[in-house]
């Protein structure tokens, strides 16, 4: 679900990018038909002032062929009448003539070469001349009106330049410069989404690798949680445990959560050495196993205070600080074999070996009862006066007194030591289970795993985080 609703979001994403390509492609494509039309009319100005310049050679040109036809012409005129018979008397009448009208070419020819031969000689001259000089003249004429054309067009492209250079081309600058700024915008708004979405790439990866160590360490506590049961199952089985040991449990645990000076019973702080001396140690601590371990005198009288005022029982003390212990008597190790301190059959915090100390004192635990009553009775030295304990519980007591048989409650207090032990653990890793289930379904990862890693990841936050990010981006 988690995913999908990441897939969601990237879609939501992608979306954006796509809406937003569109629109860099148009500002693209009106910057470029810009310039290309700006390019153009430059194109067409100096194209223009090419054909008015070429065309101007042309004409030109035109023009002094028709000079030089006409040069040549006036040449065979003049020839043809400097060759005629009668050129005074034809000069005087064409001068008459020539001032009553306003004459022709053809009069002014007769009246120069007269009628005989030079009079055909002149029209074949003439007409050599018209067709010479005819496919001049209509070039000539198309080169002007080119021309005219020409210098129109020049006209009007200059005046456009003009309008383009002015006005026209600020607005023209001003919307190219907008569209690339918008341009720029998009491209920025793009990067943004590009780096967004893999990011939460990014993060999606991540997560589902955090998702999959959760879920191992999720099957580990679950494997552990089950080996738990198991084992409080099997000491529970051998455990005689009652609703008084149940009720002194909730006052030691009642205790510890008000005083932080309380640190726990004997029994639940120190531990045989080896199985054997289960039962011996046991009546070697005596009725001190339940004497409730405090750090000074005072944490004990206030103690005794809330117990009383809260009515929770009674219970007896033993503070480190104050305690004043048996000194242990070394010569006691040196007894020989089937003869051991108590004390030095259990297991404890050194910092708890007052406490120890003061509940077994000097007790000696012996293999058999004959080991005891060698020790007892055949042995008059005064330091050796010390209780013995056999392995099957007997006990000579320092009087002499002998206390013997079996107390099945007894055997097993270290029993109920041990289910207290994995009911603890059970409970921890039900309680660890729990939370990590509930954390998996938030999609919360991290924080009991040994990376270190900044903070949790909440699969919540980081959708909003996307949503937040989507939004923005659509605001741009």
């Amino acid at each position: 679900m988690n995913e999908t609703k990441n897939e969601k979001n990237h879609q939501k994403q992608q979306d954006l990018l796509d809406q937003l390509l569109p629109a860099q492609i148009q500002l693209k494509e009106k910057v470029n038909r810009g310039k290309i039309q700006i390019e153009r009319a430059t194109v067409e100005v100096k194209l223009a002032t090419n054909n008015v310049s070429r065309h101007n050679d042309e004409v030109i040109e035109a023009k002094a062929n028709i000079d030089l036809l006409e040069q040549q012409r006036e040449q065979e005129i003049k020839a043809a009448a400097a060759a005629s018979s009668s050129s005074s008397s034809s000069s005087s009448s064409s001068s008459s003539s020539s001032s009553n009208s306003s004459g022709g070419g053809e009069q002014l020819a007769a009246s120069l070469v007269g009628n005989g031969a030079y009079a055909l000689e002149y029209e074949e001259i003439d007409t050599n001349y018209r067709r010479a000089t005819m496919d001049d003249t209509h070039v000539l004429e198309g080169h002007v009106r080119t021309r005219e054309r020409c210098r129109e067009r020049l006209t009007r492209i200059e005046r456009e330049l003009s309008e383009v250079g002015g006005a026209r081309a600020e607005r023209i600058k001003a919307a190219i410069l907008k569209d690339e700024m918008s341009l720029a915008t998009y491209k920025q708004a793009i990067t943004v989404a590009e780096a967004t979405i893999e990011r939460r790439k990014n993060t999606k990866r991540t997560m589902g690798e955090n998702s999959e160590r959760a879920q191992q360490a999720l099957d580990l506590v679950k494997d552990n949680l089950i080996a738990a049961e198991e084992s409080f199952a099997i000491a529970r089985a051998g455990s005689s445990q009652s609703a008084r040991d149940d009720k002194r449990r909730a006052m030691v645990e009642q205790l510890k959560i008000n005083f932080n000076g309380v640190i726990g019973t004997v029994i639940d702080l120190c531990e045989p050495v080896r199985d054997k001396f289960k039962v011996a140690t046991l009546i070697a601590l005596g009725k001190t196993i339940h004497s409730i371990v405090v750090d000074t005198k005072e944490t004990a009288i206030a103690c005794m205070e809330y117990l009383k005022n809260t009515r929770s029982g009674v219970a007896e003390f033993i503070p480190l600080e104050s305690v004043n212990p048996t000194a242990l008597n070394e010569n006691l190790r040196s007894l020989g074999k089937g003869y051991n301190l108590a004390f030095d059959c259990m297991s404890f915090d050194d910092s708890l070996r007052p406490a120890i100390l003061f509940a077994v004192g000097n007790t000696i635990i012996c293999d058999d009862f004959n080991c005891a009553k060698k020790l007892r009775y055949q042995n008059n030295r005064q330091d050796y006066r010390v209780r013995a304990v056999t392995l099957t519980g007997q006990v000579i007591h320092k009087n002499m007194n002998i206390t013997g048989g079996t107390n099945g409650i007894v055997k097993d207090r270290w029993n109920n030591k041990l289910l207290e032990k994995t009911r603890k653990k059970r409970d921890v890793l039900l309680r660890k289970l729990t939370k990590m289930e509930r954390d998996h379904k938030m999609g919360i990862f991290g924080g009991g795993s040994s990376s270190s890693t900044s903070s949790n990841i909440s699969l919540r936050d980081q959708m909003n985080q996307l949503d937040d990010a989507i939004r923005n981006e659509q605001t741009r």
